[in-house]
């Protein structure tokens, strides 16, 4: 019995230390908004340039891979800043301020 119940455990821990292995860069991001009526807005944020580009908004910081496009759903007014330079960007600049008009929309960032 106890050797079942060893051998299940070893196996579940086995599967779940591949799956972390192989997780993907998160594709959504969600701010949290607590305590708050603010409104939500959901937008893409897709990296152009050939580097990955680190950004936060708010709390949360991101890493924008090269290429990729990552939705996310955050307050308005917000902004979301740039943490590493960008060519045509400098570190800390603002890259977009969260408005009701970029709803269903996508952020280049170049």
């Amino acid at each position: 019995m106890t050797r079942s119940v060893l051998t299940s455990m070893v196996l579940g821990a086995s599967l779940l230390s591949g799956a972390a292995m192989h997780a993907e860069t998160p594709t959504s991001v969600s701010a949290p908004v607590p305590f708050t009526n603010a409104k939500l807005v959901h937008f893409d944020l897709r990296n152009d340039t050939a580097a990955a580009i680190k950004v936060q908004a708010g709390a949360i910081e991101l890493t924008l891979r090269p290429g990729y496009t990552v939705d996310v759903k955050l307050p308005v007014g917000l902004n979301v800043v740039a943490e590493s330079a960008t060519p045509e960007r400098a570190a800390g600049s603002v890259l977009v301020q969260v408005a009701e008009a970029l709803a269903g929309s996508t952020v280049e960032i170049k």
